[in-house]
This record gives structure tokens, sequence and C-alpha cells, in this order.
């Protein structure tokens, strides 16, 4: 059930928030590399869909479409109860994350939970680019036959092709024997997680020399 007024006291509050961007931008000393406005205006977009209950029922239906994974349970929606001020799903039985006491779980259940976390996610983002952005304990459930369920559905993430191809070269370089930097610094470029601008071959020896420090403290 969506708070009385939470649309217009979220509105206000990312108001402020622009006005103080604005001055970041223009006396911060790093106003040349980051901006600030860009970096409300992308907090906006994501809250004020939070807040789209219509948005969070055409997610959810998005996402029983695209998964199909027998260790994933997406709650269906009820049409006919929801609007822009009420949200209405089937209910989940289990215990969220947060509920759970995992220092008093045995290590195999354990090792189940986290396996089909991880199997889950590298679907949503490898398999469909599309992934549920909001993955906290209280937005996680372990139903009583160890199944995983997603709730709230009010931030959904779509990775870029560009993104996912990048993701996608990281992993096979590093998977390779031996690690293929030189595809690694690829990737993180194409995914733009390192900068276009950087010079590949110099950054791949950069990695490469870095890893080797890793190994060497590991050791």
């Amino acid at each position: 059930v969506k708070r009385p007024m939470i649309d217009a006291i979220v509105k206000t509050d990312l108001e402020i928030i622009k006005k103080v961007a604005v001055i970041f931008d223009k006396y911060s000393n790093v106003r040349n590399m980051i901006s600030f406005s860009r970096i409300v205006d992308n907090l906006a977009v994501a809250l004020l869909k939070e807040i789209d209950f219509k948005n969070e029922a055409f997610n959810i239906k998005r996402f029983r479409t695209l998964i199909k994974d027998k260790d994933l349970v997406i709650p269906e929606v009820y049409d006919d109860l929801y609007s822009d001020k009420i949200l209405v799903t089937k209910y989940i039985e289990g215990k969220t994350l947060n509920m759970i006491n995992f220092e008093y779980m045995p290590y195999e259940k354990r090792h189940v939970i986290g396996q089909k976390l991880i199997d889950i996610y590298f679907k949503q983002i490898f398999d469909i680019g599309v992934y549920h952005a909001d993955p906290h304990p209280g937005n996680i459930i372990v139903t009583d036959d160890y199944k995983i369920a997603f709730i709230d559905f009010g931030i959904v993430g779509q990775i870029k092709k560009s993104t996912w191809e990048g993701l996608q070269k990281i992993l096979i370089a590093m998977e390779s024997e031996p690690v293929n930097y030189l595809l690694m610094a690829e990737g993180l470029i194409q995914s733009g997680i390192a900068h276009h601008k950087v010079d590949k071959n110099k950054f791949a020896k950069d990695l490469e020399t870095a890893f080797r420090v890793i190994d060497s403290l590991e050791d």
C-alpha cells in the first residue's frame, strides 16, 4: 500500500537534492570528473519508478515471462486488485534472508542457498540482460523447499548490449589458462568499468602486474 503523500514528499526531497547538486557542480574540487546533477537525475528516475505500482506490476510480469528457473519463484500479480495506490501479489511462504540465522544452519544448506542465488543472478545478467536491482535481504525469500523468491520489483535494471558483451569477455578472460589480460582489458573498457580512452595494451600489462602482486600476497 502506498504511503499517503509519498509522491509529493519524494518529489520535494529530489528538488532539494537537485539544488544542492547544482552548487556542487559549480564549486566542488572534483566538478571536472563528476557530474553531481547527473547522479541526482539518475537517482530521481529510480526513486520515481520505485513508487510507481503500475511500473512494478509490469516488472513482475516481465520477469515471470523472461526467467524460467525451477529454483526461482516470482509472485503472481492480481490484476483486479492493483492500482496506482495498491499492489497485491500472491503470498510466498518462507523466510527473508534477514530472518534466517545462517550461523546455526548446516553448511550444506547454506551452500545450496548461496549457489542458487549466484546461479539466478548470473542467469539474469548473462542470459536475459534484465535483473532485480534491489536485492537487499528483506527482498529475497527462501521458501521451505529451498527455492529463492524475489519480492519488490520497484527497481529493475537492464544491461546494455555493450556492457553485457564486455562482462562476458571479462569472465572468459579470467577462466582462460593462462589468464587473457588483453581480453580482460577489452572487456573492462567495453563494459564501461574502465574509461574508453584507456590504452588497451598498457592497461592489460597493468592488470597482469596487479594480479601477480595479489597472487604473491596470497602465497
